[in-house]
């Protein structure tokens, strides 16, 4: 896989994701997931359920870590979720070759 392991806590409707080898951190919203799927927030558990995946507090997930650079000036780290996978949500690996510059 060319994911990150990272953990996560969970929210009403995002998951916030903390990668502890490069100290960062960064939210995957589900709103667009909550039309789609069941979606259904536990507070008092700090769990949530989509569809048929449970998410809980510091479970571990792999996710895929870019740079939008759409403006130069305000570039961007973006965090998506590759694993547990989750219907709207999770997106498929991408794999970067680096090429010698000459």
């Amino acid at each position: 896989s060319s994911g990150i392991n990272a953990e996560y806590g969970v929210r009403r409707n995002a998951i916030v994701v903390l990668v502890r080898r490069y100290g960062l951190e960064s939210t995957i919203f589900l709103k667009a997931v909550e039309s789609q799927v069941d979606f259904v927030y536990e507070e008092d558990k700090c769990k949530l359920t989509v569809g048929r995946v449970t998410l809980q507090m510091f479970d571990r997930v792999i996710v895929q870590i870019s740079v939008e650079d759409c403006n130069i000036q305000h570039k961007k780290l973006r965090m998506k979720l590759l694993n547990p996978i989750i219907t709207v949500v999770s997106v498929e690996p991408i794999y970067v070759t680096m090429g010698n510059k000459d």
